[in-house]
């Protein structure tokens, strides 16, 4: 079976890096496509091509010496198994989306 690229997906985005600035970068750029739910985790839910962009755009300001960035996606069955705790809260695909 062949995915669908425009079906959106759930995706966990989180980074480290020792720099302020990137660090302010990222979260600007990740902010932009989701919700923050740590200081460097934010979830959202993207399908193939905003995914992509982001993981383009990110690249672009990543330093392989320095910096992790972790791109997590779940499919639908990953996500109906995910377990959250104390303040955490699973995020649903929404209703409507802005465009």
């Amino acid at each position: 079976m062949t995915p669908n690229h425009s079906t959106p997906r759930q995706v966990v985005v989180a980074y480290d890096t020792p720099s302020d600035r990137r660090r302010r970068r990222f979260a600007r750029l990740v902010d932009d496509y989701g919700a923050r739910v740590q200081r460097s985790v934010f979830e959202a839910w993207l399908n193939r091509t905003q995914l992509d962009s982001l993981a383009k755009d990110l690249d672009a300001l990543v330093n392989p010496r320095e910096d992790s960035v972790y791109i997590i996606s779940a499919c639908a069955r990953c996500q109906a198994e995910t377990i959250t705790m104390g303040l955490a809260q699973s995020r649903p695909l929404p209703d409507y989306w802005i465009v």
